[in-house]
């Protein structure tokens, strides 16, 4: 499955850490959304990066890994995301990024 990483999850050796299976597909743009730092974590010490709608942004710019099921689940783990409905940290959701900030290339 396809993952759009933000945030520390740039850092490719943090990447293989939690994820073995993930590979590097493509720079994108997530237009519409822009870079905020809406939650403090304790484990880091520091506010973390999130991605908030805002359609009078630019768009954030990240990494597109491919990865396992069986990894997107330890990723979520990582993440604070427990299930749908639930007290998650973030949401997932399915987005349209532009592949290299191509507006022709989704």
């Amino acid at each position: 499955m396809l993952y759009f990483a933000h945030g520390s999850n740039l850092d490719p050796v943090q990447m293989e850490e939690r994820c073995p299976s993930c590979q590097f597909r493509c720079l994108a743009l997530l237009p519409g959304y822009c870079l905020a730092f809406t939650r403090y974590s304790e484990s880091r010490r520091s506010w973390v990066a999130d991605v908030v709608e805002d359609d009078a942004s630019q768009g954030v710019w990240g990494v597109v890994y491919d990865i396992s099921e069986e990894d997107m689940n330890t990723l979520d783990s990582f993440e604070g995301y427990y299930g749908k409905g639930m007290n998650n940290v973030y949401d997932r959701c399915d987005i349209s990024m532009l592949v290299d900030g191509d507006k022709n290339r989704r």
